[in-house]
């Protein structure tokens, strides 16, 4: 019995480092990143996208993601850092972050929104600007005010269940691509809209 006794002694003394110990890539990553998609890397330093920036982050609460093109590999978002075409921003539970594109539109992303910045191009040379966003789920309100001089200006954000285009407006989307797949949208004051159904 003695010889069992420090056996086990022997082993628990072993063993105990090793359980208290977890991988440091687990280590260091947080609740709500553990719950993102297993082959989800967050990256420790903010690599640019491709192309020019279209837009960039005024101010963030909370957790927020930016994913380039590649899904798998994604940034903290952190005030000041720039955006790219074809990046998706990602906020997490109780997160918020707020973003400015080349045109001057405005977007507040709420907690748990899913948003895709498909193209956003501004063009002073012949006074156009384009953008095209898509929200894949959560809310998101959008300040649109084209510049007077621009001659043209085009503004749209598409959900599962709709499409919506926007002139000079204030207005608020929430997209639920769930089971209802319902598409909410709340104009303010002098907002001039145009919704689609899909």
């Amino acid at each position: 019995m003695p010889v069992s006794k420090k056996s086990f002694i022997w082993i628990t003394r072993l063993m105990l480092p090793l359980l208290l110990l977890a991988p440091p890539a687990i280590a260091e990553m947080s609740m709500s990143e553990r719950s993102l998609p297993a082959d989800t890397v967050i990256a420790a330093t903010f690599q640019a996208g491709s192309g020019l920036p279209v837009g960039k982050i005024q101010s963030v609460r909370g957790e927020t993601y930016i994913f380039h093109r590649d899904p798998t590999v994604g940034y903290r978002a952190k005030p000041g850092l720039p955006l790219y075409q074809g990046d998706i921003l990602h906020t997490r539970k109780n997160s918020r972050i707020l973003c400015r594109l080349v045109d001057g539109s405005r977007l507040a992303m709420a907690p748990r929104t899913r948003l895709t910045l498909q193209q956003a191009s501004l063009n002073s040379a012949r006074k156009s600007s384009r953008s095209f966003l898509s929200l894949k789920q959560g809310g998101a309100r959008f300040y649109v005010s084209p510049k007077p001089e621009f001659s043209t200006f085009y503004f749209k954000v598409k959900t599962e269940t709709a499409s919506i285009q926007a002139q000079a407006a204030d207005f608020v989307i929430k997209s639920d691509p769930g089971t209802t797949g319902n598409t909410e949208i709340s104009a303010f004051e002098n907002s001039r809209l145009e919704a689609i159904s899909l």
